[in-house]
């Protein structure tokens, strides 16, 4: 049995798509065993935070990022307190530090410049926008945008930063605690 329909392309053209009841889909036999491969080095990669630390600005940051298992960060949201990153075909759901307060949004801090370092990482300088204090940053080099929000931190002393970004199966997330200016030298 075969059935035609109808299909508008991006742009208005209009095109035919044919389904035959009789298709059969098959796969070469390496796409599976490659499939085990590559999900088995993702889970191992997964369950390692590295340290992050600010490499310059006004401002100290400390934090943490981790490889995220899902092909590319294409939203995030928050649901009861946790942050839900989407991928184009499931979903992660990350439990944030106790310290996070979700609650409490801070809308100060811009994504202001993004560069590549000698180390082949991603360069980050964000700024305040009343401040303006700033802090940089080195995360894995991707080519995908970067999401983030801040929010109050409940143990008090500054914001907490938490970003997310990937694609192309190179998935991470990131919270850095962004602590009180540093005293400035004396007759400055």
């Amino acid at each position: 049995m075969t059935v035609s329909r109808r299909l508008v392309r991006p742009g208005g053209t209009v095109g035919a798509v044919r389904y035959d009841a009789g298709m059969q889909w098959t796969l070469p036999f390496g796409v599976p065993l490659a499939a085990v491969f590559v999900l088995t080095g993702c889970a191992q990669a997964a369950a390692q935070a590295v340290p992050l630390t600010g490499v310059g600005g006004s401002v100290p940051v400390k934090g943490q990022y981790q490889p995220l298992r899902i092909d590319e960060v294409g939203a995030v949201a928050l649901k009861d307190g946790r942050l839900v990153v989407r991928g184009s075909f499931e979903s992660v759901t990350i439990d944030l530090p106790t310290f996070v307060d979700t609650s409490r949004v801070v809308r100060h801090w811009a994504l202001v410049t993004e560069s590549a370092s000698d180390a082949g990482k991603k360069v980050l300088n964000f700024t305040h926008d009343e401040s303006l204090e700033d802090f940089t940053i080195e995360v894995p080099a991707t080519d995908a945008e970067i999401r983030y929000g801040v929010f109050a931190n409940r143990s008090g002393g500054g914001d907490v930063m938490v970003l997310a970004w990937g694609r192309d199966a190179q998935c991470y997330w990131a919270y850095v605690v962004i602590g009180p200016a540093k005293a400035s030298p004396a007759g400055r």
